[in-house]
This record gives structure tokens, C-alpha cells and sequence, in this order.
């Protein structure tokens, strides 16, 4: 539900209709490759046929921040007040994972978007320990080629994968 707040639906409700899983995640669960995009079914908005886009507008996909990269990131914290947490906040780099510190981001907040500074999608929780062991520290999987090609896959709109069983995060 874009842009939900406490009990707020200004985009409405839409309905996913596949999910891609880059394949490398599927067949070995690799942290570099916890990625996934949904595509959403259209949706009828004041008499038109609309896609989520073109009502809430999208980010381009970039690639791994270098070090140093302001991001803002965004996520829904499980069992919190049902409104989202937002921290703006520079990157670094964890064993080839980029890293922000953001107090809060924990349970439930598993590919939240993390945006620079140009509107780009550089990133989402999750990647090392699916995203971090503690409250303040945030990982994502490195966005690259084969963060595009999913994406690819994902727009060519062709049959999505099945649902993975739920994993440990490692900690």
C-alpha cells in the first residue's frame, strides 16, 4: 500500500501479481542476491486503468552506493505504530555489503528502498544476515548487472517465480 500511514491508503490497495527472485537467491539463498521485484496487477482509479507508477511515481534503478553516498532509507517496523520510519544517512561498505546506520530499522523492514540523492533505488534491506543483526546497522545485497536483468525480467512481465521458505537471518 503506497504511501500507507496510520491507517491511511492515499494510493489505495493494489495486488501483486508475480514476484522475481534473482536466481542466484533462489537455488543458494546468497546474501549478495537477496533481491526480488514485484510486479503489480493495474488498477482501476477514478474510472482508468492505471499502474502503480503513474500513480506514485518510480525510482531508477542505480546501482551500490560508493562509501560515503547519502541514502534515505524507508521501512515499516512489525508491532510500531503503523506509520514508516525514514533515516537519511551515508553509506560505507561491510565485507562488499553497503551499509547505513539507521536506529530502528529491524523486523518488518526487510526491503525498505534505499534512494540517493538523484532519485535512484540504490539499494533495500536485506542482503548480509538479511539486512542486519541489531537495530542501528542496515545492510543491502550490492546492486549490479544482475540487479538489472532481474529487473528486466521482472518488466518483460513473464511468469514470476514461486513463493522461498522463510530463512535464518544468521544472528
Amino acid at each position: 500500500m503506497p504511501g500507507y500511514d496510520k491507517g491511511a491508503r492515499p494510493a489505495g490497495i493494489w495486488t501483486v501479481r508475480a514476484v522475481y527472485f534473482d536466481p542466484t537467491w533462489k537455488h543458494g539463498n546468497h546474501p549478495r542476491h537477496d533481491i526480488a521485484f514485484l510486479r503489480m496487477a493495474p488498477h482501476k482509479r477514478n474510472g482508468h486503468v492505471v499502474n502503480i507508477e503513474d500513480v506514485t511515481g518510480a525510482f531508477t534503478l542505480g546501482t551500490a552506493p560508493a562509501p560515503g553516498t547519502d541514502v534515505t532509507v524507508t521501512g515499516y517496523k512489525l508491532g510500531t505504530n503503523d506509520a514508516p520510519l525514514t533515516c537519511h544517512a551515508p553509506t560505507s561498505l561491510t565485507d562488499g555489503y553497503p551499509t547505513v546506520a539507521c536506529t530502528g530499522f529491524r523486523s518488518g523492514t526487510s526491503g525498505g528502498p534505499w534512494v540517493d540523492s538523484t532519485n535512484h533505488l540504490v539499494g533495500v534491506i536485506g542482503g548480509l544476515n538479511e539486512g542486519g543483526c541489531t537495530p542501528l546497522i542496515n545492510y543491502s545485497a550490492p546492486f549490479d548487472a544482475s540487479t538489472a536483468a532481474l529487473l528486466a525480467r521482472a518488466q518483460a512481465g513473464g511468469p514470476g517465480d514461486s513463493a522461498l521458505p522463510p530463512l535464518s537471518d544468521g544472528c
